[in-house]
């Protein structure tokens, strides 16, 4: 799902799915793909974060590092409430139109003065 994320340059739902992640492109990409494990970052995980460092290679030699400690909505880097309602709406567009997401939104954003089955109500 990361290769078709990088693929894709999003990550949604469509990341997920098997036919994506068996497609041809997203094959050839994991065929260069080398996954090594840290330990370091594995007892990092263990303990509630999420690192991760990724060389890419390039054909002349030329090697890009990143590395993470989490990633953006993790508790360690919240999304801010404009981030998650933009996540929001293309991850629920298979599942409920732009009116009911709109609706759903608006009741979390007076979730308070709200009652359980105004929200589960939405959902349903």
């Amino acid at each position: 799902m990361l290769a078709a994320a990088l693929l894709d340059r999003e990550m949604h739902n469509a990341q997920y799915e098997p036919d994506r992640i068996q497609s041809p492109d997203v094959q050839e990409l994991l065929g260069t793909v080398t996954v090594t494990e840290n330990e370091s970052f594995t007892e990092r995980f263990e303990d509630g974060e999420m690192p991760a460092a990724i060389d890419v290679e390039l054909e002349d030699g030329t090697v890009h590092h990143v590395e993470k400690d989490a990633f953006r909505g993790h508790p360690t880097d919240p999304m801010d409430w404009a981030e998650l309602e933009e996540k929001f709406h293309p991850m629920a567009a298979n599942v409920y139109g732009q009116k009911r997401r709109e609706e759903i939104v608006e009741t979390i954003k007076d979730l308070e003065s709200k009652t359980t089955a105004d929200l589960t109500g939405l959902l349903a």
